[in-house]
């Protein structure tokens, strides 16, 4: 999606032409930060967690001498800005489109089921679908960043807002003390993972009081945060760390989805249900038709 700045559909090619194009250039810059701005201030209002994803779609401005644009781009974040209907994961995650990778590459995989051939023969191993892991960010509890949702904010819906910040705080402590020795650790060059400790979520105590960590769905089979990392990825000059956990989508030969030992899951197991379009571009561009002009007519009175 593209968000268009044109001078020429405000102001008389006339006038436009007689002025300074560098002048007129940076009133175009100035007009789409300011839409940027105004795009990403309200998302970061109205989203929660989708917001990552969506404003990482936000592009830079672009700008030509008397044309600038601001985009939206990404599937994801053109579903969220125009709603979609219904959508099942496992077409987009392990379909017959995405090719099959090896380790130690990220993707998606061959999935095996042993069968023993004949009656006392061996067994063997039979291709049988496919499985990717799936990694899923855990922000710190209360920022808005723009990777990975704030932990408890994802149980908002469920427990409410003020139960839900304190799962969220009770997690994070959990997981300072539990993996605050033991990260896993990766490096930007493809090297395999050292892998260290993993969270335990039945057992945490916040502030003195046990802390219990619901199951978010009631098909998932243990809640959002058990099994979390603390990853930490080395580079030449800096350290990066953050939380992540890890969710297994596998598909049995015929396409359908499966738990880790064969069994059917549920039927809304990565789903992402139908939703209505926030629309925030449009209410941008009613925006940028309100500076727009005002902006050109303050450069032309600053130069006389």
């Amino acid at each position: 999606m593209i968000l268009p700045i044109d001078l020429r559909g405000i102001v008389p090619a006339a006038i436009l032409d007689s002025l300074d194009p560098k002048g007129v250039r940076e009133v175009m810059s100035n007009v789409a930060e300011a839409a940027r701005s105004e795009w990403i201030r309200l998302a970061g209002k109205e989203l929660r967690s989708s917001a990552p994803v969506y404003l990482d779609s936000i592009q830079h401005v672009k700008v030509t001498s008397t044309y600038a644009v601001v985009s939206l781009v990404g599937d994801r974040a053109m579903q969220i800005e125009e709603g979609h209907k219904r959508i099942e994961q496992k077409h987009g995650l392990l379909g017959p489109k995405v090719p099959v990778t090896e380790p130690p590459a990220k993707g998606k995989r061959q999935r095996y089921r042993w069968e023993r051939q004949g009656r006392g023969g061996a067994r063997v191993a039979v291709e049988d679908g496919f499985y990717r892991a799936i990694p899923f960010r855990h922000a710190t509890p209360g920022t808005r960043g723009q990777v990975g949702t704030p932990m408890g904010d994802a149980y908002r819906g469920k427990l409410g807002k003020e139960a839900a910040a304190r799962l969220g705080k009770a997690v994070y402590s959990a997981a300072k003390k539990q993996l605050g020795e033991a990260p896993s650790i990766t490096t930007p060059y493809g090297q395999r993972t050292k892998w260290g400790a993993r969270l335990d979520t039945s057992d945490i105590v916040y502030k003195r009081k046990p802390v219990n960590v619901p199951k978010l769905k009631s098909y998932h089979t243990t809640d959002i945060y058990a099994g979390m990392y603390r990853m930490q990825k080395e580079y030449e000059k800096a350290t990066q760390g953050y939380y992540q956990t890890f969710r297994m989508i596998s598909v049995d030969g015929s396409g359908q989805l499966v738990g880790a030992k064969g069994k059917p899951k549920h039927a809304d197991s990565w789903v992402i249900p139908a939703k209505e379009g926030k629309f925030i571009a449009s209410r941008v561009a009613k925006y940028v038709e309100q500076i727009t002009a005002d902006a050109f007519a303050a450069y032309v009175e600053a130069i006389g």
